[in-house]
């Protein structure tokens, strides 16, 4: 993925991609790009050692989601008490 970042939530999102889970490269901040310098950066990204390192880390991504989303993954998990502690509250709201 490249980045481009223009707005709020878009520099947030490509820190996370670029520097959090390190499956995307930042193409620029801000400032003018030339086409060269996309096609430098393409190139990098789909022939070069960073393209081959974040393939790597595409998919240990990959694998973490598959792990916390399959059945008694960390998504279910999460999911599962947060509804026990709201039906908890509602059930104390009730007693009242």
């Amino acid at each position: 993925m490249l980045c481009f970042p223009l707005y709020t939530d878009q520099f947030t999102d490509r820190k996370l991609v670029v520097d959090d889970w390190e499956i995307g490269m930042n193409l620029c901040d801000k400032v003018r790009i030339t086409s060269v310098e996309v096609a430098e950066k393409i190139n990098q990204l789909m022939v070069g050692k960073n393209g081959d390192e974040i393939r790597v880390s595409i998919k240990n991504v990959k694998s973490t989601c598959e792990k916390a989303l399959a059945a008694e993954g960390s998504s279910e998990k999460n999911i599962d008490r947060f509804i026990q502690e709201l039906e908890g509250k509602i059930q104390g709201k009730r007693k009242e």
